[in-house]
């Protein structure tokens, strides 16, 4: 065979081979390739603008359906932990002080409040409330969520306050904070207003102890 037939020859076969393998590659690329081959291809003259694939890449971001993606959990998440603060309160116009005093007193007994922020809005509540103390500060100390450090405050606070109310409100807080320091706190000023004896933990014992005194405390 001459030099010149050889060479037609085997750019024959070399092309062959080539179509073949191009034809087998086709043949066998997964449909999802293709697919996104051919996206590609047809949105390569918006690369670098803006939005380019977003809608190619959402779908792939898509989480099973009952479920939130992270960002939005996230998002949801950080509004939830937006808490009111007594500034908040403080700075709405038009309430009197009794409504004032109780939103206050809804921080103060409020667990996911920060300490800080409980303590701040229990000082204006105690300095709103004169006047009103019933009304605002037994509906307080009633309430479990307030805890022994804040209601120690009170009932510290309430020393100069009229005596009658100073009884009710040791009551009810001896009926609601059971802590050992919070009850001989209790116990010792319940028995300096009766002028009497330590009469322990019987709540009903101490109260007709107070009702005897509360007549002269009238007088």
């Amino acid at each position: 065979m001459k030099l010149g037939a050889k060479l037609v020859f085997a750019v024959s076969v070399v092309a062959v081979a080539v179509i073949g393998l191009w034809w087998l590659e086709r043949s066998t690329r997964p449909p999802e390739t293709s697919k996104v081959l051919s996206v590609l291809r047809s949105d390569s003259k918006n690369i670098g603008a803006p939005g380019a694939y977003v809608s190619d890449l959402t779908s792939v971001n898509e989480v099973p359906s009952g479920k939130k993606m992270g960002g939005q959990e996230e998002m949801q998440a950080a509004a939830k932990t937006v808490l009111i603060s007594a500034a908040d309160i403080l700075a709405e116009s038009g309430d009197d002080f009794v409504t004032i005093a109780k939103k206050l007193s809804a921080i103060v007994t409020d667990p996911k409040q920060p300490i800080e922020e409980r303590e701040e809005a229990l000082a204006h509540t105690l300095n709103l409330s004169a006047g009103s103390e019933a009304e605002v500060l037994i509906p307080l100390v009633k309430n479990p969520q307030l805890p022994d450090e804040l209601t120690a405050t009170i009932l510290d606070e309430m020393h100069n306050r009229p005596l009658g109310f100073q009884a009710d409100l040791y009551l009810a807080a001896f009926q609601v904070h059971k802590s050992a320091e919070i009850q001989a706190k209790i116990r010792n000023h319940l028995a300096f207003l009766t002028e009497g004896k330590d009469l322990g933990a019987d709540p009903e014992a101490w109260r007709a102890a107070i009702e005897v005194s509360r007549k002269n405390w009238a007088e």
